[in-house]
């Protein structure tokens, strides 16, 4: 009985240390197991932190933008209402020179009927053709000029230079002056067909 006892607890101790042996694989397996899931949980609070950063970078660059943005269209904003009122200046002028030119010329015929009524028949002189810069006759020259500069420029250079002169005097893009930029026009391309 005592051998039979002996070999049973024989028994019981190699299944415990079997056990244990079992128990020991087992925790390293777990601390195996456990320092890869640490090592996944750093990386991915690195991420995390790289991720937080570039959305925190990302929307501090969406404010700017839009602040930007509001800039930008303020500026735009303000730029219209300049346009709309140098517009209007330029239209008033345009009627103010209108109306001066027509009291300018009722004013000579008044002269002349003046001086005949008097006696005098000296003839008042015609209008002067020199209008000075805004007369069609400085204009004709600056633009035979500006023409003949182009003429000496290389091809492209001189379509782009041609090119230019006709859309800053076209009729559609000078809507207050239109009848004086329809002339300038019909010179500019009479001066072209000239120097071509």
């Amino acid at each position: 009985a005592y051998a039979d006892r002996l070999a049973d607890m024989h028994d019981v101790v190699k299944g415990s240390a079997d056990e244990a042996e079992e128990g020991r694989r087992r925790e390293h397996q777990l601390k195996a197991q456990v320092q890869r899931l640490q090592m996944e949980v750093r990386r991915n609070a690195s991420s995390r932190g790289a991720l937080e950063e570039l959305f925190t970078a990302g929307q501090q660059q969406l404010r700017v933008a839009r602040s930007e943005r509001d800039v930008l269209a303020e500026q735009l904003g303000l730029c219209a209402e300049e346009i709309l009122v140098r517009d209007g200046a330029l239209a008033d002028s345009a009627v103010f020179m209108q109306e001066l030119k027509r009291r300018n010329v009722q004013l000579q015929s008044n002269l002349h009927d003046l001086l005949v009524r008097i006696g005098e028949n000296r003839a008042v002189p015609d209008s002067p053709k020199d209008e000075g810069v805004f007369g069609l006759e400085h204009i004709r020259d600056k633009i035979e000029q500006a023409v003949r500069d182009a003429s000496a420029l290389p091809e492209s250079e001189r379509k782009d230079t041609l090119k230019a002169l006709r859309l800053r005097w076209h009729p559609d893009k000078n809507s207050v002056l239109q009848e004086f930029a329809t002339e300038v026009t019909k010179i500019i391309n009479e001066a072209v067909d000239r120097h071509a």
